[in-house]
C-alpha cells in the first residue's frame, strides 16, 4: 500500500515525478515475480527466539497483482512514461507465471492499463505505443486472445 501511496503522490499533478513511480513499479515486481513463481510472503512471523508473534492473512498471488494494480492504474495511466514501464513490469512477471490462471490475472491487468492509457493519454502517438505494447504481450502469452482475456472466476 506505501508504495502505491507515493507513486499516487509522484504522479499527482502538483509533483510531476514519473521516475520515483517507476522506481515503486520496480519494487513491486519483485514480490511479484516471487509469488508467481510459487513463493508465497511468510503469514508466520515469529521473533529471534522463534516465538509466533504474528499471523497475518495468506497472501495469493492473484489477489496482490490485482490490489497493486488497481491502485496504481489511476495515476499510471495518466503518464506515457510510467505506463509504459509498468507494461514492462507485467511482462517480467507474466514470464514467471507457472500456469494459465496467473498468466489471465497479468493480462487483465495489461488490458485494463491499456483501456485506461487509451482514455488519459494526451497524444495518440503514445496511446498507440501502448496498444501495440499490450497486444505484443496478448499475443506473446500463449493464451490468444480470447484466452487472455477470459477471467478465471
Amino acid at each position: 500500500d506505501q508504495l502505491c501511496e507515493i507513486s499516487a503522490r509522484a504522479l499527482s499533478p502538483g509533483t510531476n515525478d514519473p521516475y520515483t513511480a517507476i522506481d515503486c513499479l520496480h519494487w513491486l515486481a519483485e514480490p511479484l515475480v516471487d509469488m508467481a513463481r510459487g513463493t508465497p510472503p511468510p503469514h508466520l512471523l515469529r521473533d529471534d527466539d522463534k516465538t509466533l508473534r504474528v499471523v497475518a492473512d495468506a497472501l495469493t498471488f492473484e489477489r496482490t497483482l490485482r490490489h497493486a494494480f488497481e491502485a496504481l492504474r489511476p495515476y499510471v495511466q495518466t503518464d506515457r512514461l510510467a505506463a509504459t514501464e509498468a507494461l514492462r513490469i507485467l511482462e517480467k512477471v507474466l514470464d514467471a507465471c507457472l500456469n494459465d490462471e496467473q498468466r489471465r490475472a497479468v493480462l487483465h491487468q495489461v488490458t485494463e492499463l491499456q483501456s485506461g492509457c487509451e482514455r488519459c493519454l494526451p497524444h495518440t502517438v503514445d496511446k498507440d505505443a501502448m496498444t501495440a505494447a499490450a497486444e505484443r504481450l496478448l499475443k506473446r502469452s500463449g493464451l490468444g486472445l480470447k484466452g487472455a482475456l477470459t477471467q478465471a472466476a
